[in-house]
């Protein structure tokens, strides 16, 4: 693959960074965003002349000018076939499986924007609230840590008290219903998003945000008035809700309007963003406060007490193959329990999933990643329909998040005999016996002596009655363990005439 310069700020003229590389900022583009010249690592540095600085802005012209709109045009379609609602998607891996850097949300942004209006589809607004909320949760982020940062060099104290009312008082101020807030959000918060991501404009946002509000209320008028002529007393209560929301609406800014009620779903706008903030950041609140922080964001001007933060905590960013580690230790106990304790195997299987998942936010193409996430998926699947007495389908949301993971796995090396196996063994699975077969064939021509594909073939000839073939297989593989016995027998020979000589 060929990398972009997917990182490089193209809004601002690059030769006023004089050490930075492009070697730190590419991003690799795989085969749907290839890149058709290879670019050189060093431009725009004082390592070299400007004589590739011309490659590097082409190049960067193409990300803008193709990969992000074709990103755009894609999104709404991977949004759909997710599971859960939408403010769970994790756009981050979706933009560097596109080769794009996170610093181009905003071009992504105006780039979805372009032909919505106050009745498009749901699907497109939630794309675009996933992007605003992931936007405005990174300024907010670079904020509170730069404001960490200042108090750090003033104190100068290993406390956790100062930094603990910092952290409250910060979140207060960003999501607490009060002019102080919407202040803040109008002056402050808004000029830190636009300078971070020069391409988003806020106006249009809440232009936007505007139109698709007038015709989500005229809808609500017409549901609230069928509701009261056919049922008075519910749909009362019903009313005074509605007023109730209208009002907390009417209190905030028009910016922050926009990043709360842009989500065309159940998913709330307020409650995604400080839970974005809360995972970047790594603090947590207690348990009592997780479960009442949605309806105290819409009553109070300041609605995070000292009680409600549990610690600060702190979010380590490790290499990739830590989370990788981490995630096949899990899956592995997961596996070990389904016999004994198959709901504390469901808890480890969840755990592994969102452990190889955050890999994938950075690592897009680790194929040992996908694979054992598309695993963890499937063995998941199966024990929650074991517990609830279900036969299992093959046609669920998880299953074909599954099947796109190993797909993604194939794409990254074609010929790895472990990745095809583990797929062909996924299409048994799904009762797609020619797909398994075809592959469990192309496993064996790259590794003859690959032991469960020999097993795994000969177990789908015998269940199609092909009992001659089966045998065969059956056959080669004991060949083979008595082939591994004698070289082992030979080895340990050898040993301890060795250390008899000794």
């Amino acid at each position: 693959p060929t990398p972009l310069p997917s990182c490089l700020p193209f809004h601002v003229s690059i030769p006023s960074f004089p050490q930075l590389h492009t070697a730190n900022v590419i991003k690799h583009v795989y085969e749907n965003n290839r890149y058709s010249e290879p670019l050189c690592s060093d431009a725009y540095s004082s390592f070299t002349d400007n004589s590739h600085n011309a490659e590097i802005d082409e190049a960067t012209a193409v990300l803008l000018n193709e990969i992000i709109p074709r990103a755009a045009r894609d999104l709404p379609e991977m949004l759909s076939n997710h599971e859960g609602p939408s403010s769970s998607f994790r756009i981050t891996e979706y933009v560097h499986r596109r080769g794009v850097n996170v610093r181009f949300l905003g071009a992504l942004f105006m780039s979805l924007s372009h032909g919505v209006s106050d009745d498009s589809d749901p699907v497109t607004l939630n794309c675009l609230a996933l992007v605003l909320v992931e936007m405005f949760a990174r300024a907010i982020k670079g904020d509170l840590r730069r404001r960490l940062r200042s108090r750090m060099r003033k104190k100068k104290l290993p406390l956790e008290e100062p930094y603990r009312k910092l952290v409250i008082d910060y979140l207060n101020l960003v999501f607490g219903c009060s002019d102080l807030s919407n202040r803040y959000w109008s002056d402050h918060l808004r000029a830190l998003v636009e300078q971070k991501y020069k391409a988003l404009e806020c106006t249009r946002v809440i232009t936007l945000c505007r139109d698709i509000t007038i015709t989500r209320n005229k809808r609500a008028a017409e549901h609230r008035l069928a509701q009261f002529s056919k049922k008075k007393k519910k749909a009362s209560g019903d009313v005074r809700s509605m007023l109730g929301m209208d009002k907390y609406l009417s209190s905030l800014c028009e910016l922050k309007r926009a990043v709360y009620t842009l989500f065309a779903d159940e998913s709330n706008g307020a409650y995604a963003l400080i839970s974005r903030v809360q995972a970047m950041m790594g603090f947590r609140f207690t348990a009592k406060a997780q479960t009442s922080i949605s309806e105290k964001l819409m009553e109070e001007s300041q609605p995070i007490s000292r009680t409600d933060l549990d610690q600060i905590g702190e979010r380590i960013k490790h290499m990739n193959i830590v989370l990788s580690v981490e995630g096949y230790l899990l899956m592995t106990k997961g596996f070990q329990m389904r016999a004994a304790d198959p709901a504390s195997s469901i808890t480890y299987f969840s755990m592994a999933i969102k452990k190889f998942e955050q890999d994938l936010n950075s690592n897009t193409y680790s194929k040992v990643t996908l694979r054992n996430c598309a695993r963890c998926l499937v063995a998941l699947e199966e024990e929650e329909c074991h517990l609830r007495n279900a036969k299992i389908s093959f046609d669920t949301l998880r299953v074909n998040r599954a099947f796109e993971y190993f797909i993604r796995a194939l794409e990254c090396d074609p010929t790895d005999p472990v990745t095809l196996f583990q797929y062909a063994f996924f299409l048994g699975q799904c009762e797609k016996l020619d797909m398994a077969e075809e592959y469990y064939l192309q496993v064996l021509e790259l590794d003859p002596r690959f032991v469960e594909a020999l097993h795994a073939y000969g177990a789908l000839l015998q269940e199609r009655c092909e009992f001659e073939w089966a045998e065969k297989f059956f056959e080669r593989i004991m060949q083979l363990k008595r082939i591994d016995r004698s070289k082992r027998r030979r080895s340990v020979l050898s040993y301890n005439s060795k250390y008899t000589r000794r």
